[in-house]
């Protein structure tokens, strides 16, 4: 009988901070730049307040829709010009309220602690990630809700990616999309390379996607994320593999036969599943163990 998967819901929702409304945020950061040193930003931000503030208001109803619709704004200065410039500056003018910004996603999400990125789930957060970039869309540079806390391979994964050529979001939003809960990625321990069991993580090609399945599929390729998840299985997968060895050589010599201590050990390993607090890369390579066609016959002949 086959041994049942153990539930992965990769990526998550974070909550976003709301120490700050985005409209008192930018006049804040603006005014700043304003009174400062450099009078070309007097003229800039005068110039551009009035539509900076619909565009922040249209980010706001476009979060509030369900589904989301943040792909439908459309860049305020779609060309180069200094208003835009002042803009994209603004999140590196005021690093003081910015710290804010991290202190207050650190308290609501990880209890004043670090937490782990919410979109591989594998890596602590270290970077602020504009979802709709910076680059494209700078209005938006200072938005508390576009700014989402997210380990620095995600970050710099991720750049400008959040469209496709269609226009349709291809990156999970951690604040305002609901994760599919579908097993998008899977891992497998099906083959035997230079006489040691593989584990590999892939695509899972047996679900129906849904439309929030599908994006989380994108993202995972966008920001290369299995890359990241197969290098940490391969660690893993080295440790576990030697524990299992040392344990059939121990059971072989209380007389046990190889079939008893197969299922000693898958037990074992669907029982790890069932832990809280097990870390993303520890389920992806006990459930791939667990489902293994190739483990026993290793174990059988090298111990």
């Amino acid at each position: 009988m086959p041994i049942r998967r153990g539930r992965r819901q990769i990526m998550r929702n974070n909550t976003p901070s709301s120490k700050y409304d985005a409209q008192n945020l930018f006049h804040s950061i603006g005014c700043a730049m304003r009174d400062g040193k450099n009078n070309k930003n007097a003229t800039n931000y005068a110039s551009m307040r009035t539509s900076v503030d619909q565009q922040l208001q249209n980010y706001d109803n476009a979060v509030a829709q369900q589904p989301n619709t943040l792909h439908s704004l459309t860049p305020l200065w779609p060309n180069k010009c200094p208003e835009k410039k002042t803009a994209y500056n603004m999140y590196k003018s005021d690093a003081d309220e910015i710290q804010q910004i991290r202190n207050d996603l650190m308290a609501l999400n990880g209890s004043g602690k670090p937490y782990l990125c919410p979109i591989c789930e594998c890596e602590p957060v270290k970077h602020l990630d504009h979802y709709v970039p910076r680059e494209i869309m700078p209005e938006f540079s200072i938005h508390p809700q576009n700014l989402i806390y997210t380990c620095k391979n995600c970050n710099e994964e991720k750049g400008t990616i959040w469209l496709d050529a269609n226009q349709n979001r291809i990156v999970f939003n951690a604040y305002y999309d609901t994760p599919s809960g579908l097993d998008v990625l899977v891992c497998e321990v099906d083959k035997i390379e230079n006489d040691l069991p593989v584990a590999e993580v892939k695509e899972n090609g047996n679900i129906q996607h849904t439309a929030e399945s599908a994006r989380e599929l994108a993202t995972y390729r966008a920001l290369k994320i299995i890359d990241v998840y197969q290098s940490k299985v391969n660690d893993l997968m080295d440790s576990v593999c030697k524990m299992a060895q040392e344990e059939t050589i121990r059971m072989k010599l209380d007389g046990k036969p190889i079939g008893d201590i197969w299922t000693y050990l898958s037990n074992e390993y669907q029982n790890m599943l069932r832990r809280p607090g097990l870390n993303i890369i520890q389920r992806f390579v006990f459930s791939g163990l667990c489902n293994s066609h190739v483990m026993m016959g290793w174990l059988d002949s090298h111990s």
